[in-house]
């Protein structure tokens, strides 16, 4: 494919040519608390049970439930206290009820050999006379009521966790719980950035005739470590060729990116000099136009196997080329174990009267009434549009369509940014 040559393809033949090229990369230790965001490389299997010993779920009094069989409001029945409270945290078992006794016991305690349920303490009047304490109990229970049972949650030899899970809050809880302190994760990938544009100026400087300021940078990063990414290296660069070349040449050379973006200079005007180089230096063009709106001009590259974006520089038009091509580009190579995006079904919320012959990606708004799923476009759609960005929690996905669709329309919808990916370990959800 030439510099200049432009065939358009289905968003879904770009992401199939981007998926060839994003693998998963190297693998390394790090400490648990360093952690977040990473994915795991290694499955979690439980070595124990959960929990190690039969557990009572609430405050209240353990029992044995037997004791209990013919109690009621007219003859209740009394069990003898007989023993100190049972707390977690105990260096020894705690001692056993005997039949007549119950044992006052705290939420996450070890349930005494010889009870097999906890009566809430709000459901038990004790009495004391003198040094007697009774518990009195109106009403019989079940064995098992508000205990869990060694292993109850999970049991040994279970798979907690998935190769591919990515670290959050929940996934860190559970390492930590089987004592992983340097869980074996992916690296993240690193990423460089590249904008490129004579009119385009630094945010501090205040801008002159004809001279905007580089928001794009500022989005590239935000998205890039959202995706998990760690960012290398970042630079501008003015509409000159060489000055363009020489940034991708140290992104990839010297500072060790796995992938390198760019934003700008892809479409077909004069200056639009980032594009003629995606197929040059021993780079390998992929494509140099999307069949979609925003963002027709989105183009890829491989060098020596890593992928080069060329995203437009028109902000929104920039914003939806790497939620669909480089966001799941970097959760595949940061170990995600497959190359995809997550989406779901909803109405449109409002009419859109513009039709086209290819879809389009509207930046959205989720609402949820009476357990109906609306997506509505935001105000600013346009490929130039910034406000939209930060309004968006989606893309709206607009099928070819001659004159728009109706407000009540069945849409998809693909989730922006800090959503997750759904990946839970063998399926989406």
């Amino acid at each position: 494919m030439s510099d200049y040559t432009r065939r358009a393809i289905p968003i879904a033949e770009a992401q199939r040519l981007i998926a060839a090229h994003a693998r998963p990369l190297r693998t390394e230790r790090v400490p648990l608390l360093a952690a977040f965001g990473r994915r795991l490389a290694e499955p979690l299997v439980a070595d124990r049970p959960v929990p190690a010993f039969a557990r009572s779920g609430m405050d209240g009094y353990a029992v044995r439930a037997a004791d209990l069989a013919e109690a009621s409001p007219a003859r209740p029945a009394r069990l003898a206290v007989a023993q100190a409270t049972v707390a977690s945290g105990g260096t020894a078992p705690p001692q056993p009820v005997s039949p007549g006794e119950a044992a006052r016991i705290m939420t996450g305690a070890p349930l005494p050999a010889g009870a097999d349920a906890v009566v809430m303490l709000e459901s038990v009047r004790e009495e004391a006379t003198g040094a007697l304490r009774q518990a009195v109990f109106a009403r019989p229970v079940a064995a098992g009521l508000n205990v869990t049972p060694v292993g109850g949650e999970i049991a040994p030899g279970a798979a907690v966790l998935a190769p591919g899970v990515r670290i959050g809050p929940g996934a860190a809880a559970l390492l930590a719980s089987f004592g992983r302190t340097e869980p074996l994760t992916y690296a993240r990938p690193r990423v460089a950035i590249v904008t490129t544009g004579s009119e385009v100026i630094a945010p501090e400087e205040t801008p002159g005739y004809g001279q905007i300021r580089n928001s794009n940078l500022a989005m590239l990063r935000g998205l890039a470590e959202d995706a998990g990414a760690e960012v290398v290296f970042a630079a501008h660069a003015d509409d000159d060729e060489e000055r363009i070349a020489r940034a991708i040449r140290i992104a990839f050379e010297e500072a060790g990116a796995d992938a390198v973006l760019t934003s700008g200079g892809v479409s077909v005007g004069d200056f639009d000099l980032t594009g003629r180089l995606l197929g040059r230096e021993g780079r390998t063009l992929l494509f140099n136009k999307i069949s979609m709106r925003p963002g027709s001009v989105t183009s890829a590259a491989v060098q020596d196997g890593k992928p080069l974006f060329g995203l437009s520089g028109n902000p929104s038009a920039c914003y939806v080329g790497f939620a669909l091509l480089v966001r799941p580009a970097l959760a595949r190579m940061g170990g995600h174990p497959e190359f995809g995006l997550p989406s779901y079904s909803a109405y449109l919320g409002e009419d859109y009267p513009k039709g086209g012959a290819f879809p389009r990606y509207l930046r959205g708004r989720t609402s949820v009434e009476r357990a109906v799923v609306r997506v509505t476009p935001c105000s600013g759609n346009r490929s130039s549009d910034i406000l939209s960005i930060q309004e968006a929690d989606c893309l709206i996905v607009i099928p070819p369509c001659p004159r728009g669709l109706p407000a009540g329309t069945l849409v998809e919808a693909i989730p922006l940014a800090s959503r997750g990916d759904g990946y839970r370990g063998g399926e989406r959800t």
